[in-house]
């Protein structure tokens, strides 16, 4: 249909929609607040897609390739999102206003991206029906306010700390935040513009980019991809986060365009093929540390399939450095490992995170912990997964798919030995489950029936999951953001009581609370696993006093103890579980002893059920 006769259509349907809207104030009130966080996800894609177009333009300059192919748009996206990152931490380090340098940015590159797209416009084609559902899922997912506990304490934490800061500075009792890279720092974008709807919906984008690219490298070796990506989509640990602001697709999309665009050169020898595969690999490096045995594994690949092309490789690792190593050379200046935490005092124990043993994750792989397990629900990898990587075992005969199974190989045993957590695993898993999936397809009818019959078990994990967030609850328009917020966690009294009750020149020292993305004042305070590094911490003051005088030199003026999470060591103290080892404070006599001297002799201003509050 031409646009001229679409108009007048287009205009009908609009007041129509108005009418309905304004007769029903639910549907009204949840389409004005998710319509302003939309808008500002699109501006931030939009740009995403400008920096990431070029940055694809500098890959091309360095190898010294032609202009001449073709850069998809969701090419542009997913390594445009931690470019956007990059630039978006860049301007945080200089004394410019944050929030005002984000906003402009985003939106000069935004009309650079809309101006791009206008005139290359995307091919539409609609999802399979395999995906839809993980699809919808996500959505809805990304239309809540934030719940997961991950964004709460550090994901989006730590860049609403940087807002708040007015810079991006260390914030040394939260560990994870040096591990905060490019990808939260474009999440800080959206949080400059609406907030954190907007910032889980420019991730939904990002998720839809991942699935065209894990679909494109499957159509390399088979007529039936989407069964393929259907082994991810429908994956319990990575269905769940595909709504959140948490890692795992950017990296599996990038990954998974890496690979693509390599094998592109492989086949053709098209340098600007091989310029694209190490943009994407550099954007991978920014995303996010697990991104790092996939890189070693990679630079494997690529000094033997094309050790006698110096020039090409020099230029490689020239673009993964660029774009790859700005988070790396921060941490470097700040705490002298590129890693932090890792290889620093006091790193929580993510080597040991599932068993709190050595070596956790082999112990979990051969107790089936990550096709399910009932005390982490979420971090299931379900049974379609851990198949595809099996059976890619399989594929070894297959020369076209050695390159996979070698990066994949390669990368799997370092990960379950470093980073034993389930969706941490996805960098190694995607090339094995490409092979392994496209062998089980090639087994024909009755694959696609065991398939589906998985499908539905895992749909089952994912639904009852999800139904933990009492998704209708806020998208059935019977709850505001933050009466949503309100009902569900204890944090949301005594942060409304911060915010309304001191000055914006407060700073709050929070003790057995890590929740911090909805506090409004500076903060200091742990992230997961960092109840010890806080304990060290305190046990430098022997006295309140001396605690009371540190904490005014850094600027503190109250301190927020959360009384359900804090907890004095005893000789016949149980072991914590796993979820309290991520957010419980737990202390010795001596230490409690100077926490509690500091409490009784400040004002008191604020007490609940589960919280103090104090003015020092």
């Amino acid at each position: 249909m031409r646009l001229r006769r679409a108009l007048p259509l287009i205009a009908i349907g609009c007041a129509l929609l108005a009418f309905l809207l304004g007769r029903f104030e639910p549907a009204r009130a949840l389409a004005l607040e998710s319509g302003r966080h939309a808008l500002a996800a699109a501006a931030v894609v939009l740009a995403c897609l400008a920096a990431g177009r070029l940055a694809i333009l500098l890959a091309l300059k360095i190898t010294r390739a032609e202009a001449g192919i073709a850069i998809r748009h969701s090419d542009a996206l997913l390594i445009g999102f931690p470019v956007l990152g990059t630039v978006a931490a860049l301007l945080a380090w200089t004394p410019l206003a944050l929030a005002p340098s984000l906003r402009s940015a985003t939106a000069a590159l935004a009309v650079i991206g809309a101006i791009l797209l206008w005139r290359e416009r995307p091919a539409s084609r609609f999802p399979h029906r395999l995906l839809l559902l993980p699809i919808l899922l996500a959505l809805a997912m990304a239309l809540v306010p934030v719940t997961s506990p991950d964004e709460l304490i550090y994901k989006l934490a730590a860049p609403h700390a940087y807002l708040l800061f007015d810079r991006m500075q260390q914030l040394p009792l939260n560990s994870h935040s040096y591990a905060t890279l490019a990808p939260h720092f474009t999440d800080m974008a959206s949080l400059a513009l609406t907030g954190g709807i907007a910032a889980k919906l420019a991730r939904f984008a990002l998720f839809l980019a991942a699935l065209a690219a894990v679909n494109r490298l499957a159509r390399r070796f088979t007529p039936h991809p989407e069964w393929v990506v259907a082994i991810l989509a429908w994956s319990p640990a990575l269905a769940l986060t595909a709504g959140w602001c948490w890692d795992e697709w950017g990296l599996i999309g990038l990954v998974a365009l890496c690979l693509d665009r390599w094998l592109e050169w492989s086949e053709t020898t098209a340098p600007a093929a091989a310029a694209i595969a190490f943009a994407a690999a550099g954007a991978a490096a920014a995303t996010k540390y697990t991104a790092l045995p996939f890189l070693a594994a990679f630079a494997v690949v690529v000094l033997i399939r094309a050790r006698h092309q110096r020039r090409l490789i020099a230029g490689g690792a020239l673009i993964v450095a660029i774009l790859g190593g700005f988070f790396y050379m921060r941490n470097l200046i700040w705490t002298g490992s590129p890693v932090a935490p890792l290889l620093e005092r006091g790193a929580p124990p993510i080597l040991a995170y599932r068993t709190a043993e050595q070596w956790g994750g082999w112990r979990e792989l051969m107790r089936g912990s990550y096709i399910f397990d009932a005390g982490m629900i979420d971090e299931s990898l379900g049974v379609l997964l851990p198949l595809a990587a099996i059976a890619a075992l399989l594929a070894w005969r297959r020369r076209e798919m050695r390159d996979l199974l070698i990066i994949g190989g390669i990368q799997l045993p370092i990960l379950l030995t470093i980073s034993p957590i389930a969706h941490n695993l996805t960098a190694a898993l995607l090339p094995l489950a490409i092979a392994g999936g496209v062998m089980l397809i090639e087994i024909g009818l009755l694959w696609r029936i065991f398939a589906t019959i998985a499908i539905v078990a895992q749909a089952v994990v994912i639904v009852f999951v999800a139904e933990t967030y009492d998704l209708d609850i806020y998208l059935g328009g019977k709850k505001t953001a933050a009466q949503y917020v309100a009902g569900r966690f204890d944090f949301a009294a005594p942060y409304e009581w911060i915010r309304v009750s001191t000055p914006e020149s407060s700073r709050v020292l929070l003790l057995g609370e890590t929740r911090t993305f909805y506090l409004e004042r500076q903060f200091i305070a742990g992230g997961n696993l960092d109840g010890p590094r806080i304990a060290d911490w305190l046990a430098r003051y022997p006295s309140p006093d001396a605690l009371r005088t540190e904490l005014r030199r850094i600027g503190v003026t109250h301190v927020l103890l959360r009384t359900n999470g804090y907890r004095v060591l005893a000789t016949n103290s149980r072991p914590l579980t796993l979820i309290e080892r991520e957010q419980m404070l737990e202390v010795p006599p001596t230490v409690d002893d100077v926490v509690r001297g500091l409490l009784s002799s400040s004002t008191l201003r604020y007490r609940d059920a589960n919280f103090v509050i104090v003015e020092i």
